[in-house]
């Protein structure tokens, strides 16, 4: 049996008062576990809570090691394109140019990812309904939030090699090949 009771007083020194009124009240009685309710409810919540973190840390993690995949299958496109950049860029393409198609490619790259995500989502929605608090597996805000922040990592991990593309020198690019 729980008794709950309300009070602006410190639980502790409620303790004896409680004690000494339900003895009165029936001898048999005993009390235990006097604590806060909030102590209560955070001890209730600690499970969900560190599933929670778990997750998000899991997360943060395999959208490190995406962005790290990303970006070395950038700079392999970008190194075997190198005599097709530098032909394009010897025939009069802009920096800018090369950039954009570099930066495209990245951009592609990314929104594939999203693509297979969304369906793989929405495949095991129903097995993630259990770790979800209060949200839906099927919340189109978060799954376009989702979107966007593997857009960003796209962009992000091909700025570099975009950047890289644009610099490099293309007769000597020529050369090498």
């Amino acid at each position: 049996m729980s008794l709950v009771l309300r009070s602006d007083a410190d639980p502790a020194a409620l303790a004896q008062p409680l004690r000494r009124a339900l003895a009165r009240l029936d001898a048999t009685v005993a009390v235990s576990g006097v604590e806060p309710v909030e102590r209560r409810l955070s001890a209730s919540m600690a499970s969900p809570r560190l599933r929670s973190v778990a997750a998000s840390l899991m997360a943060a993690m395999a959208l490190m090691i995406a962005m790290a995949g990303l970006y070395g299958v950038l700079c392999y496109v970008v190194a075997q394109r190198a005599a097709e950049l530098a032909i394009r860029m010897a025939l009069g393409a802009t920096r800018g140019a090369i950039f954009g198609l570099v930066l495209g490619r990245g951009m592609a790259l990314g929104a594939a990812g999203i693509g297979a995500g969304l369906l793989l989502s929405l495949a095991t929605a129903r097995f993630l309904r259990g770790l979800l608090f209060q949200l839906a597996p099927w919340d189109p805000l978060t799954l376009a939030g989702a979107a966007l922040a593997v857009l960003a990592v796209a962009a992000a991990a091909s700025f570099a090699p975009a950047l890289r593309a644009t610099r490099a020198d293309p007769i000597r690019s020529l050369r090498q090949e």
